[in-house]
């Protein structure tokens, strides 16, 4: 994988009793098999966070399953998503207060 952030285009969750799998995917830039998948993530009770390793070409990883949902708000709710090549899921930061959509802010009342 190359060192660049790689903009996440979809993802699947898959969820058991108390373990779950979340792949990430980017029509942006293929895995080095030609796939979409650039990275999984486990998540489990109790795992000690891991660093990403890099197999099959996409990048892989292990969390607490304590993550899972606000990893999972992040890639509802925020656009555009990266996955950095050190394993961080992140978004541009954004001012407080400021929203999705380009319309004009409100006046401010005297």
């Amino acid at each position: 994988m190359s060192d660049e952030n790689l903009i996440v285009t979809s993802y699947q969750v898959e969820v058991g009793d108390d373990r779950a799998r979340l792949t990430l995917e980017s029509s942006e830039t293929p895995n080095s098999v030609g796939g979409k998948r650039i990275g999984m993530v486990e998540y489990s009770p109790g795992a000690t966070p891991s660093q990403f390793t890099t197999r099959g070409g996409f990048l892989s990883i292990t969390r607490p399953i304590e993550l899972l949902v606000p990893t999972l708000d992040l890639l509802r709710n925020e656009s555009p998503v990266y996955l950095h090549d050190d394993g961080t899921i992140a978004t541009v930061a954004e001012a407080v207060g400021e929203g999705d959509d380009d319309s004009e802010p409100a006046s401010p009342s005297p």
